[in-house]
C-alpha cells in the first residue's frame, strides 16, 4: 500500500517579510518598555532627582566666624569655625547637584575674613559681623544661611535649632523643611526653630534676604562631635538642608514675587538707619561732654 506524502505547504515571501518586521518591532518595543520601567524605578528610589526646579535663585550660606574668631573648641579641640566652612560649602555643594539653576554664594570658602583687620579693629567680631551683613546686602541673595554650631556647660545637651525673623515665613518653612529631612537621615533632635524678636542676632536682623541662622549641633557633645566629623553624615546632613531649599524654591517657582523680599529688605533698611542715627547721637553726646569738660593743658 502505497502512502501520500504530505506537500509541505511553504509561506509566501511577502508574508515571511511581514512577519520579521511584526516580531522586530515586538523586540523592540519591549526592550523599550524595560528601559522606561528601570528609569522610573530610579527616579522613585531617588526621588532627589525630581526636585530640579527652572527657578533662578540666589542664595548665599555663610560660615560662621573664622580669621581670628575660632569660635567655639569641640570635644576633639576642632574649631567651630573648621565645621561652619566644612558645612556651609557642603551644603552649597548639595544645592547645586539638586538644581544648578539656583546660584550659590559663600562669605568665605577659607579662613579668610577680608572685611575686617585685625590689627586695627578695636573689636573684632563686631567688626566682622558688619562687614559680613554688608557683604551679604551688596550680593543681595533671596536666601542667608548662617552655618553655626552650640555649646554648653551641659555636656549633655544635643540637637538643632534655629533663628529667625518673627514675620519671615520663607526661612520658617525650610527650617521646617529641613527638620523634616534631618529627621529621616536620624541626626540628632529638633530643638525648633526661634524668632530674633526675643533674641536678635545680627546675621538675621541686619540683612535683607530671607535669613536662617542655624545651629547644628553641640561642640561640648562627644557623640554628636564625633557624629558632625564623620564625612559620611556631614554629607547626609548637608544633603538633607539643601533638600529643604530646593524643596521650598521647587514650591515657590518665582522668588522675584516673594512678597517677603521687598518687607524684609525694607525691615533692614529701618533698622540700620535707626542703628546710624543712634551711633551719631552718640558720637554729639560724647563731643558734647567733652566740650562741657575741657581737659587742661599739660
Amino acid at each position: 500500500m502505497s502512502t501520500k506524502r504530505k506537500k509541505k505547504r511553504q509561506l509566501r515571501p511577502w508574508v515571511k517579510i511581514t512577519l520579521s518586521i511584526i516580531v522586530i518591532l515586538l523586540v523592540v518595543f519591549g526592550l523599550k518598555s524595560c528601559f522606561f520601567d528601570q528609569e522610573k524605578r530610579q527616579a522613585k528610589a531617588d526621588p532627589d532627582q525630581e526636585v530640579m526646579t527652572t527657578a533662578k535663585s540666589k542664595i548665599i550660606i555663610d560660615a560662621g566666624h573664622g580669621g581670628m574668631d575660632g569660635g567655639a573648641i569641640s570635644t576633639i579641640q576642632k574649631t567651630e569655625k573648621e565645621f561652619a566652612l566644612e558645612y556651609a560649602l557642603g551644603i552649597g555643594e548639595e544645592i547645586q547637584k539638586l538644581d544648578p539653576n539656583i546660584e550659590v554664594l559663600y562669605t568665605r570658602v577659607n579662613d579668610e575674613t577680608p572685611w575686617v583687620d585685625p590689627y586695627t579693629s578695636l573689636n573684632y567680631e563686631y567688626d566682622d559681623l558688619i562687614g559680613r551683613a554688608n557683604l551679604v546686602n551688596e550680593k543681595d541673595p533671596y536666601y542667608l544661611l548662617s552655618v553655626h554650631f552650640n555649646s554648653r556647660e551641659d555636656v549633655n545637651e544635643s540637637g538643632f535649632e534655629a533663628y529667625v525673623r518673627g514675620d519671615d515665613a520663607a526661612s520658617d518653612q525650610i527650617y521646617q523643611n529641613i527638620a523634616k529631612n534631618l529627621k529621616e537621615i536620624g541626626y540628632s533632635k529638633d530643638r525648633g526653630v526661634f524668632s530674633t524678636e526675643t533674641y536678635p542676632l545680627h546675621m538675621v536682623d541686619m540683612t535683607t534676604p530671607s535669613a536662617m541662622l542655624i545651629e547644628l549641633g553641640f561642640m561640648t557633645n562627644e557623640q554628636e562631635v564625633k557624629t558632625l566629623n564623620s564625612p559620611q553624615m556631614r554629607a547626609k546632613i548637608c544633603k538633607a538642608i539643601a533638600k529643604g531649599y530646593v524643596e521650598y524654591i521647587k514650591d515657590h517657582d518665582n522668588p522675584d514675587t516673594n512678597p517677603q523680599k521687598e518687607k524684609l529688605k525694607k525691615r533692614a533698611e529701618e533698622d540700620a538707619k535707626k542703628q546710624e542715627e543712634a551711633q551719631k547721637a552718640a558720637e554729639q553726646a560724647a563731643q558734647q561732654a567733652a566740650q562741657a569738660n575741657p581737659q587742661p593743658v599739660q
